[in-house]
């Protein structure tokens, strides 16, 4: 164990008695987040964190002064497939520090990278990035943000002077374009599922066999990731099936804030046609779930939309200035950062190229209610 001799600062691992002093901090961390406040919320997070279905091991730290603990990090498992080999990588999670207590926070990571080996995170936050950097993590590269404007008329920054009406009729046409747009590229049924099951091992498989590097997101991991106990738990899950074949997924989670998040499409690697066809089955169900807005954030692979196919169907790329909506600030950066022990391995995750990768396969997704 480590204790600062000034601050009488110890760090150790999370204990259950340490749970009334991490609300304490969570709320003094991020106090404009409303969820910071909600204590049980993030304790149920943290039991589903540790009950996934991998072998590595969820590790958890804090840093305690007496009392009060003014620094935390959660190191969680997620499995990856890397040129077909299975590799489990840890993910640090809820690494906070009270004010003025920096130097811990970076005790806490140093203590994460002498634990852990393999490292990959989506992360967003510039401060900690620039920490973890420190610690010999490369930066991959940035995750597409794109947004669709679903219902104009719950736009929550209607400029001055344009009537409500006006935002309606808006709707209105949005909702008749979009209807001639997927009539007109509509090639393959869209089926909804209630479950996951074999069909998806064998995706994964070819997925897998054309992408270099992927989250190994077989059965299992779906059904825990999305399963009960898990911060998205029923989803809304589409999928193309020819015969007994699962071409391709979507896995879309609306929210009381009338968000829609598309946490993950994935189709076979080159199958253009399946990914459309699911991206416009999403939108469908965005707009019956009365979504205003349907994000989605990803790495741009065989296994995803095309570009050409988010901006006919009306999404905005929000990275940089080319984002133009009204009253919304640009889109924060999501960037894939990984460490591997072993070169190859590291040498082949470096590479944005070699990634099939979805918002939701990260623990930044974790935390949308």
């Amino acid at each position: 164990m480590a204790v600062d001799r000034v601050n009488r600062v110890l760090l150790r691992p999370y204990e259950l008695a340490d749970d009334e002093g991490l609300a304490r901090l969570r709320s003094r961390a991020y106090p404009a987040w409303p969820e910071a406040h909600d204590d049980a919320w993030h304790r149920s997070i943290h039991r589903w964190l540790a009950d996934a279905p991998h072998a590595a091991q969820m590790f958890r730290w804090v840093a305690a002064t007496g009392d009060r603990v003014v620094g935390h990090l959660a190191a969680v498992p997620i499995p990856y497939l890397i040129d077909g080999r299975s590799v489990e990588a840890h993910t640090p999670t809820d690494f906070m520090s009270w004010p003025g207590y920096g130097f811990h926070a970076l005790a806490l990571m140093r203590r994460f990278f002498r634990t852990t080996t393999d490292y990959v995170a989506c992360d967003s936050v510039p401060e900690a990035m620039a920490i973890e950097k420190s610690f010999g993590v490369t930066e991959v590269g940035d995750l597409r943000s794109e947004m669709k404007l679903v219902d104009p008329s719950s736009y929550p920054f209607r400029p001055r002077g344009v009537p409500q009406t006006a935002l309606v009729i808006a709707s209105i046409g949005t909702r008749a374009v979009d209807r001639v747009l997927m009539g007109a590229h509509r090639g393959l049924p869209v089926d909804r599922l209630t479950g996951f099951d074999e069909r998806f091992d064998e995706l994964l498989q070819g997925v897998s066999e054309g992408i270099r590097c992927t989250v190994r997101k077989d059965a299992s991991f779906l059904s825990w990731r999305y399963g009960a106990g898990s911060p998205q738990h029923s989803p809304t899950i589409l999928a193309v099936i020819s015969g007994r074949s699962l071409l391709g997924y979507a896995i879309m989670r609306s929210t009381k804030d009338r968000d829609a998040y598309l946490l993950d499409l994935t189709a076979s690697p080159g199958r253009a046609d399946v990914a459309r066809a699911l991206l416009h089955g999403v939108v469908d169900q965005a707009r019956q779930a009365g979504a205003a807005f349907l994000r989605y954030r990803f790495v741009a692979s065989p296994t995803a939309p095309s570009a050409r196919d988010l901006a006919r169907l009306g999404f905005l790329n929000r990275d940089g200035s080319r984002y133009t909506l009204p009253g919304l600030r640009t889109a924060r950066r999501h960037t894939l950062l990984v460490r591997f022990a072993d070169e190859d391995t590291h040498s082949t995750a470096s590479d944005i190229d070699h990634w099939s990768y979805s918002i939701g396969d990260g623990e930044v997704s974790f935390w949308v209610k």
